[in-house]
């Protein structure tokens, strides 16, 4: 993304919708990106190369915990 980068959007989308569900793709790995200034709890980083599979089930789990806060359950 030219002029702004996946954590500054986060930031912005998050402005709008607190409890958005957010997956970050990343050519770091998750330790590098947590030096880097890191990330919140409750964000997925997804290290690339990913397959379709890991990415499907990212979004499932990601979609599932949002469901499931949002309901004050823990699932």
């Amino acid at each position: 993304m030219p002029r702004l980068n996946g954590l500054e959007l986060m930031a912005r989308l998050r402005e709008l919708s607190p409890r958005l569900p957010v997956l970050l793709m990343s050519g770091y790995s998750t330790d590098e990106v947590q030096r880097r200034g890191g990330v919140e709890s409750g964000v997925t980083i997804l290290p690339k190369p990913i397959t379709p599979a890991v990415l499907t089930a990212a979004v499932r789990d990601s979609l599932d915990r949002a469901a499931s806060q949002a309901l004050g359950t823990t699932g």
